[in-house]
């Protein structure tokens, strides 16, 4: 497997669980992941120069997967009919 730009080689991409890869990229550059992005068909670049992702149908968030932290903050001033609790321990886990 090929690899580009800095890493620690403790958390190389095959210790993290993939394996089979042809190659990985990390902490490319700016004008590195364009070119990247651009060369896949990922994204096109826009006529002032920003990079436009193509995202295809599914865009933006899932709202199933919203989150809030209960405390004594929020408990009483958030609406939960669509908002999922999530505990202080459970968002410092994650």
């Amino acid at each position: 497997m090929t690899s580009t730009g800095l890493r620690n080689a403790a958390f190389d991409i095959e210790s993290l669980g993939f394996s089979g890869l042809k190659g990985a990229h990390y902490n490319l550059a700016e004008f590195e992941l364009y070119a990247e992005a651009l060369s896949r068909r990922e994204a096109r670049q826009s006529a002032h120069g920003a990079l436009v992702a193509m995202t295809g149908q599914h865009t933006g968030r899932s709202a199933k997967d919203k989150f809030i932290v209960l405390d004594n903050e929020t408990g009483d001033t958030i609406w939960w009919d669509n908002n999922k609790k999530l505990s202080p321990y459970h968002f410092d886990v994650l």
